[in-house]
């Protein structure tokens, strides 16, 4: 083989190695970021107050915000007819008197409107409507569930995703310790 034919072939694996693993690092990176359903912008929330948006009860009467701006509140955004919101809303009834400390509320920014007893069958906890989509779409939120940890209205922690697993649960129940 020419000395030409084996720079040419160390060239060109070099290329296909710089692409595969440019591949792999990239697309392991956004799956992470998909799979924790924590988007850089909710990241970027942290420290930062919960925004105000327009939000309703399932009687369509509109929510003093309040309700989520004192003491210790984890916010679950979640979507009536989403399979893991269902499977996540189970295990909650399981954690959520874990803490007599910490209020949880949902927040459903996406799919179809329940009636109330709808709601109380699906959901261990108040829900209320993101009119417009509004707080989902400030905070970066794409994908349910996520849950929002907040202190006097603060967004301090988040948990991307449901707990399927038992040591996703296992591990949110330790996340929920924490707070």
């Amino acid at each position: 083989m020419s000395r030409r034919a084996k720079w040419s072939l160390a060239v060109s694996a070099s290329v296909i190695l710089l692409f595969c693993s440019s591949f792999v690092f990239f697309y392991t990176r956004s799956q992470r970021q998909l799979a924790s359903g924590v988007s850089p912008n909710t990241q970027s929330a942290f420290g930062k107050e919960l925004p105000r948006v327009h939000l309703t009860s399932i009687s369509g009467l509109p929510v003093d915000d309040q309700i989520l701006r004192h003491g210790k509140v984890v916010v679950v955004f979640v979507t009536p007819d989403c399979n893991a919101c269902q499977a996540e809303s189970d295990f909650l009834r399981t954690v959520i008197n874990r803490r007599s400390d910490v209020s949880f509320y949902g927040i459903a920014s996406f799919g179809k409107k329940l009636t109330a007893t709808e709601a109380s069958e699906l959901f261990p906890f108040k829900v209320f409507y993101d009119d417009g989509f509004l707080m989902a779409s400030k905070l970066g939120i794409n994908r349910v569930p996520i849950k929002l940890y907040l202190e006097n209205g603060i967004i301090t922690k988040a948990w991307g995703g449901s707990t399927r697993d038992e040591n996703a649960k296992a591990d949110f129940v330790k996340w929920l310790d924490s707070v």
